[in-house]
């Protein structure tokens, strides 16, 4: 939910301010660009076709095709790229294949190109990209991510050469030149990259030549210790060196020849540093607010979308919407869960404690067709990259987030998003959305809509379940709006005792090592359903995932667009549905226009699935509030819950901050 707050007020600041960099105003529309065969893409390695045919990969998408155009064709990568692409359109391929391919010439290794990302999910899934490729051409891959410690991050990224013995070395060349990066290219998150910057002796960015920002609006919006300018100034050309005026050789007693930025004229561009950073920004929501574009400097940028349309969903998506009692919202889910038949779907909650309230209660429907595991960042990093492990090995179908998987997270073969709480804002919503329908894929985005959002007062889980049943066991992700949202609708599902329904929470109160586990079981098939806060919204990618559903209905667009993400990837097909009750419709409305997307036709659950789902919703609902009790609240924390269950002290500790109600 803060996540989506953050994005609703980035955008109405952006929509109050009004204003665009003339450099935005004639974009180059990548629409128009054809994808390409590895056989015809000019200049590319052979090794690195071969590495891309390993995985799969026999042409590049639109959006590769125009970014490699720009920096290895005719661009000669002269001017900085901004990039606003729908999600799965191939983003991350977009700059790693270019990056790859321009420093396998290199003779010398040293850190030259970074890669910032705003969590960690996502720099372990972009690191695994660049994983595929660098080593095909003799590069090496480090991260910096803050999974394991600062010891274990230096011991990966910089090398020690061994001094032989009775050899005199002078001093000072030994104090610049003991340490050396081991890798050329580095994905960071900038908690740790400053962690890097401030304390790592021999780290340096002194050869930095690229800076990629990739979901640029949210690293824009949030400071994180001020890392951009930090970086910006580390990689400024100085002439304050032993050797100025660009100076190609710099004397070294052993290890690795060092170079120095070279304070020269740029061809082309008169005052400008050579080698200059060059740098690619990407997200499919970019900012086009001036006061944050300005921060990244940039070098006659040239701008990339598709279409005119500033927020696109994947054009495979197929949006639908479920009207829900109110109440029983979670039934409609299951129902909808059962409906996709064993399908991979993300559940997008508002918030981490929605997120696990919802796993909790699918699972408790005991359905064996709808496996749900929790995402969050109620997780820690190890959970959750084994919960999204599962998830795309198949072992879990439901995927409940928050809107921690909302952005940019890649996760294959998704072919289902659900709105369970309706995106309060467009961005929202379509990075949502854009779980599902990527590269070329097609998918469905499902939104949850109460009574007063279209669905019955009180019911809206009797809809859900209604949904999921009627889904016939496919993966979905239910989305929801808050982290307390995803923990009882969890839960609730879970109390149905439905077969068909196995569902988990994902969202932000999980820790990592539980969400990594719920959706590595969901990615295997699993678990069929995962209810998520927005943990999950934005660029993960789980395979498979044909449905996700919108419990709570987005606030904003971006959050739909990344919700409705998760599903239709690739080229694939994927449904988004979302559950509204009467006083959301409307809003519900003007969000699709926000987002290109005038059409969302109801979805017509069966009535007969309804009678035993209702049937058996009091008694779930019972054990439910059996399963939580109340906290007293402390000071400065809302009322919290914990688990009846047998808890360790830091658990109890953990439940007991937990926020939400009972």
């Amino acid at each position: 939910m803060v996540e989506e707050e953050k994005d609703g007020q980035a955008q109405t600041q952006e929509e109050t301010t009004n204003l665009v960099v003339p450099w935005m105003r004639a974009p180059v529309d990548v629409s128009h660009v054809d994808s390409c065969s590895l056989e015809t893409l000019p200049s590319l390695h052979p090794r690195l076709k071969e590495a891309l045919e390993k995985m799969g990969i026999s042409s590049l998408f639109p959006v590769q095709v125009a970014v490699w155009h720009e920096t290895i064709g005719p661009g000669g990568f002269e001017r900085d790229v901004c990039v606003n692409s729908p999600t799965g359109s191939g983003k991350t391929l977009s700059y790693a294949l270019p990056i790859v391919q321009t420093l396998s010439s290199r003779a010398v290794r040293c850190l030259r190109a970074l890669v910032v990302l705003p969590t960690r999910d996502l720099a372990l899934q972009v690191k695994g990209v660049f994983d595929a490729i660098a080593p095909s051409v003799g590069l090496s891959v480090g991260s910096a991510v803050g999974q394991s410690s600062i010891a274990g991050d230096i011991a990966q990224l910089i090398k020690t050469p061994k001094l032989d013995a009775g050899i005199c070395y002078d001093p000072e060349d030994i104090s610049q030149n003991l340490e050396s990066s081991a890798v050329d290219i580095l994905v960071a998150t900038p908690g740790r990259l400053m962690d890097h910057i401030n304390n790592t002796k021999g780290f340096t960015l002194e050869h930095l030549r690229y800076l990629v920002v990739d979901e640029t609006d949210r690293l824009l919006r949030e400071s994180y210790q001020e890392w951009l300018p930090t970086v910006l100034k580390l990689t400024q050309a100085s002439d304050d060196g032993p050797f100025p005026s660009s100076s190609p050789f710099v004397p070294s007693s052993f290890g690795s020849l060092l170079t120095i930025r070279r304070q020269s004229v740029e061809r082309g561009f008169k005052g400008k540093p050579y080698p200059r950073l060059a740098k690619l920004a990407l997200s499919a929501t970019l900012t086009q607010d001036p006061s944050k574009l300005i921060q990244l400097d940039l070098h006659h940028p040239l701008f990339m979308t598709t279409g005119a349309t500033r927020y696109r969903l994947p054009e495979k998506l197929e949006c639908l919407r479920l009207i829900c009692e109110t109440g029983v919202k979670p039934v409609y889910l299951v129902g909808l869960l059962k409906s996709l038949e064993g399908e991979k779907c993300i559940v997008f909650t508002s918030s981490v404690e929605t997120t696990r309230r919802l796993c909790k209660l699918l699972n408790f429907f005991g359905d064996s067709m709808i496996k749900a595991k929790e995402y969050s960042g109620g997780l820690n990093q190890a959970v959750r990259s084994k919960e999204l492990k599962a998830f795309r090995k198949g072992d879990i179908q439901v995927l409940i987030s928050s809107d921690a998987l909302a952005r940019g997270m890649d996760v294959e073969l998704v072919i289902n998003v659900i709105n369970y709480d309706m995106p309060q804002y467009p961005k929202t919503f379509i990075h949502r959305a854009g779980r599902t329908a990527r590269a070329g894929r097609a998918g469905r985005c499902f939104t949850l809509l109460g009574d007063h959002e279209i669905c019955e007062t009180g019911v809206k889980p009797v809809y859900l379940v209604g949904l999921l049943k009627s889904l016939e066991g496919e993966k979905c992700i239910v989305f929801t709006s808050s982290v307390e949202t995803t923990r009882r609708l969890c839960k609730l599902l879970n109390f149905f005792g439905d077969s068909m329904i196995k569902a988990k929470e994902y969202s932000g109160g999980l820790n990592q090592a539980v969400r990594s586990k719920e959706l590595k079981a969901f990615r295997k098939g699993d678990i069929q359903v995962l209810i998520s806060s927005d943990a999950l919204a934005r660029g993960m990618d789980v395979e498979l995932v044909i449905n996700v559903i919108n419990y709570d209905m987005p606030q904003y667009p971006k959050t739909f667009i990344h919700r409705a993400g998760r599903t239709a990837r690739a080229g694939r097909a994927g449904r988004c549905f979302t559950l509204l009750g009467d006083h959301e419709v409307r809003r519900f409305s003007n969000l699709l226009k926000k987002v290109g997307n005038a059409s969302c036709p109801i979805y017509p659950i069966p009535p007969d699935l309804f009678g035993p789902v209702r049937a058996i919703y009091e008694p779930a609902l019972a054990k439910l509030k059996e399963s939580v009790e109340p906290i007293a609240p402390k000071r400065g924390r809302q009322v919290g819950f914990k688990h009846n269950s047998k808890t360790t002290n830091s658990q109890t500790k953990r439940n007991k901050a937990r926020s939400g109600q009972a």
